[in-house]
């Protein structure tokens, strides 16, 4: 049983454990209506592999297969396709499993996730 910091135990308290950068704490989940650099990142992987292209002209809208940082229907369209071949929940949000799956299948040229971003200062 966990104990707090004066000593004392903490009833049905766990510590949670992470064997992977792939969890709720390193990660972002992103979802429709979302907007950002994660997003942006997510949608040039996705454009990459072939995902958000397809999904745009499924969805009669290829001009909106974009790499513009906004997650609207055509991301969520992708991102739903992605899960679907990869066979995990489909849900439409980018959650810890897909990126794990964007990670280590869609990412061929390893571009930095999130959660490997590094900042890069001139000497």
């Amino acid at each position: 049983m966990a104990r707090s910091l004066n000593g004392s135990q903490l009833p049905g308290w766990e510590p949670i454990l992470g064997d992977s950068a792939y969890n709720d704490f390193t990660l972002p989940t992103l979802r429709q209506g979302d907007r950002g650099r994660n997003v942006e990142l997510l949608q040039r992987i996705l454009l990459d592999n072939g995902f958000l292209g397809a999904a745009g002209v499924r969805l009669g809208n290829p001009s909106g297969a974009l790499v513009d940082g906004t997650f609207g229907t055509v991301t969520a369209s992708a991102v739903r396709d992605l899960q679907r071949r990869y066979r995990i929940p489909v849900t439409g949000r980018v959650n810890p499993t897909t990126w794990e799956v964007l990670d280590m299948h869609e990412n061929p040229y390893r571009s930095p996730l999130p959660w490997k971003q590094q900042n890069i200062t001139q000497p």
